[in-house]
């Protein structure tokens, strides 16, 4: 009987062990797909309210907030976005809202329509958009101001060089006051008359008709209030003064400002402040707005709306503070994947120093997050795994390791208390990759200190492997996987990878091989020797992704001669940067690449891609995998987002039949497997993934299990799981029952 269990992407480690990771038996599924998109929209970029709704441009795309009854709507790429990084908003006379992205364009929203595409500004960041009209939007870029005609769906002409400033100057902000357009740039303030003294309009693209000021420094953002044009900048904020600018008595950088109840509000580095638009008081701090506040607008009904990094949305009005509470993850960073035995998904958000957001997961419903406060040891998660126990494991770049037990509990596993070692300082040790071994060990990645292995935690037993003292192609390590027989897969950054023999003796040094694979060696056919992912296939062959493609590895180890020989060695996406592999349940291969998501169809064939322009991906970098076998779900981490490709819920069938199931085993009766292929292999395994036994199939496409396993001795009774390929060349597992009758 072929049944369905959820196989963790990894079960400690990248390793994912997908020795049995459900390699069902069925046709491939539908190219098309369905597709989800889940992103954090903690980081709001924009703020804009209109009518009765807030809208809010975030780092995961669009929020819609109605003021009626407090509900929000959002909006990503496959709602038509351009991208889901959107960095300003505004709207026209119409109604219509625009959106500017950071490298996808321009979008344009209609109402009762939805999205409309707007293909214009690929690949430019736009930062600040302006509405004069239905027929007038300005935009402001990475390379200047352009002039769109949505009436005629053209850019009439773009204005790059605005005065003494550089040509192509970034430009940040985009206003129009009193008849004069104002440029806010990374490189200073640049204005200009629209119109001449005779009333014709002004050449803005003849530098010469603009005023610039470089001391100023970089403009975020500018307002008119009460007929005086502020900016705010990286120095302060300044008023306008005929053509002088004139410092404002506020010396933090101004990121936005406001009007809101009579005062000029400014947000800073430090928080909201605040003065009266009239009268000499200076500016004060308003602590009810938390000092990570990054952006603000105020509303129609005076309710001035705040967006606040690591917090979300918060109004103001009369006194009264509330916030718009989004569950979402806590950053867009997906840069390794696992999932649990209950079907979790766990995420590491970290690549080494960068964007320390700790990590998070998603029961399908609910994301949660967590960072030092909870119990991690460091908020630069770099790796994710779960190991045969349930327990989530937690890689970090200087920390060691953290340990989230099944009841809740948070262990920090470091230098001092385990094997573990620092590098640099005392208190600096990287964890970087995990994977245990068919006897329960656990071992890690501890990156420029080799490969460190203990028994359990707490540590009873526990050793350290090397280059200089145990031959390791490098200390420098990157990945680890274990096989199903009992082999350690270690890859570097350096120095290719190497297949580790500890001998069956982990904490032992006596019985160990260690046989290197580089650039150098195995006939040059290693693409690189920066190993980002290993992975043992189910039919025994190693996956090893590098920065420059993904290699098969085909092979066999001789344990007692300690000796490998080497089949078949192919190379796929040649060129690319391969980040990890994953096989689902029809066993197609999945490549997670800097270049999108890779399928090679199981028996070979054409390679399909896929990107953000073809299907519902979020993003094109994909760092991570994981594929759910129960529900048929391939989950793809970016570094801008988390898709979920649906591949299918249909139930395989099966050609192979199993007979007797269950099997009361006694002297002279045995497990049949009939329907395979002559010559095909059937692979044993118990429930918590370990290799039992294997079976080799007749001429006549049959094999048959005494109940024992690959040394000859009886298994005990039990439930157990096969895999192998049937007659119709599909892969299956299915449950088989062992009752052994004792006399």
């Amino acid at each position: 009987m072929i049944w369905f269990i959820l196989f963790p992407a990894r079960i400690l480690s990248r390793s994912a062990i997908f020795l049995i990771m459900a390699l069902i038996a069925c046709s491939s599924p539908a190219i098309a797909g369905d597709w989800t998109t889940y992103t954090s929209v903690g980081e709001i970029n924009d703020i804009v309210p209109i009518g009765k709704d807030v809208w809010i441009a975030t780092d995961g795309g669009v929020l819609k907030l109605s003021l009626t009854d407090s509900s929000y709507t959002k909006y990503t790429n496959l709602d038509g976005l351009a991208s889901n990084k959107v960095l300003c908003i505004d709207a026209d006379s119409s109604g219509n809202i625009w959106f500017g992205t950071q490298d996808g364009g321009l979008s344009q929203f209609i109402m009762g329509k939805g999205f409309v595409p707007a293909e214009h500004f690929i690949g430019y960041r736009i930062n600040s958009l302006l509405a004069e009209d239905d027929s007038t939007l300005y935009v402001a870029t990475n390379v200047g101001i352009s002039l769109f005609r949505p009436d005629r769906d053209e850019v009439k002409e773009t204005y790059r060089h605005l005065g003494g400033l550089p040509r192509n100057t970034e430009v940040l902000t985009v206003g129009i006051f009193d008849q004069q357009i104002f440029a806010g740039t990374v490189g200073g303030v640049a204005w200009a008359p629209l119109f001449q003294p005779g009333g014709q309009l002004t050449n803005l693209r003849d530098f010469g008709s603009w005023l610039s000021n470089t001391r100023v420094s970089t403009v975020y953002t500018m307002i008119q209030a009460d007929s005086s044009v502020y900016i705010g900048t990286s120095k302060g904020l300044y008023r306008l003064e005929g053509e002088n600018w004139i410092y404002e008595r506020l010396s933090l950088p101004v990121y936005d400002l406001e009007v809101h109840e009579g005062d000029l509000v400014a947000v800073t580095s430090l928080g909201l402040y605040r003065r009266p638009i009239s009268g000499q008081r200076g500016f004060y701090r308003d602590n009810r707005i938390p000092p990570t506040i990054r952006s603000a607008a105020v509303a129609s009904d005076s309710t001035l709306w705040a967006g606040v990094a690591g917090v979300g949305l918060i109004g103001l009005k009369s006194h009264k503070i509330f916030e718009l509470k989004v569950n979402s993850p806590a950053a867009n960073s997906f840069m390794d994947l696992a999932l649990d035995q209950r079907g979790v998904l766990w995420v590491a958000s970290s690549l080494r120093e960068e964007m320390p957001r700790g990590a998070y997961s998603f029961d399908g419903h609910t994301w949660k997050n967590y960072t030092w406060r909870d119990g991690l040891p460091r908020d630069y998660v770099v790796s994710v795994t779960v190991d045969s126990r349930n327990r989530v494991w937690f890689g970090t770049w200087g920390k060691g390791a953290g340990l989230l037990k099944e009841d809740g509990e948070w262990v920090v596993v470091n230098q001092y208390n385990s094997v573990l070692e620092w590098v640099d300082t005392p208190d600096y040790v990287v964890v970087n990759d995990f994977c245990e071994d068919r006897a329960g060990n656990i071992w890690m990645s501890n990156y420029r200190r080799g490969i460190a292995v203990i028994d359990d935690f707490p540590q009873g037993k526990g050793a350290r492997y090397t280059h200089l003292d145990d031959g390791l192609p490098s200390d420098q390590g990157t990945v680890l996987a274990a096989d199903s027989a009992g082999l350690i897969w270690f890859g570097t950054e350096d120095a290719g990878f190497c297949l580790f023999d500890d001998g069956g003796t982990p904490f032992r040094r006596d019985d160990d091989k260690v046989i290197s694979f580089s650039t150098t060696s195995t006939d040059n056919r290693l693409t690189s020797n920066h190993i980002n992912f290993i992975t043992p296939d189910i039919d025994g062959s190693i996956w090893v992704a590098t920065d420059a493609g993904v290699n098969r590895v085909q092979g066999r180890y001789d344990r007692e001669k300690q000796e490998f020989t080497l089949d078949q060695w192919d190379i796929y996406l040649e060129g690319i940067a391969v980040n990890q592999v994953a096989v689902d349940s029809w066993g197609n291969r999945w490549f997670a690449t800097e270049e999108g998501l890779f399928q090679l169809p199981v028996g070979g064939g054409t390679i399909k891609s896929y990107t953000r322009t073809n299907s519902g991906l979020v993003d094109n970098e994909v760092q991570s995998l994981a594929f759910d076998a129960k529900t048929g779900d391939l989950w793809i981490g970016t570094i801008n987002g988390l898709s979920r490709f649906k591949l299918s819920s249909a139930p395989p069938l099966s050609w192979t039949k199993v007979y007797p199931n269950p099997v009361l085993l006694r002297e002279g009766l045995e497990m049949k497997f009939s329907g395979l292929l002559n010559g095909s292999t059937v692979r044993i395994f118990t429930l918590a993934g370990e290799l039992v036994d294997v079976l080799y199939a007749n001429e006549l496409g049959e094999a048959t299990w005494e109940g024992v396993n690959t040394e000859g001795r009886p298994v005990s009774t039990g439930i157990y799981l096969y895999s192998t390929i049937n007659r119709n060349e599909k892969r299956i597992i299915g449950k088989i029952a062992l009752i052994r009758v004792i006399r």
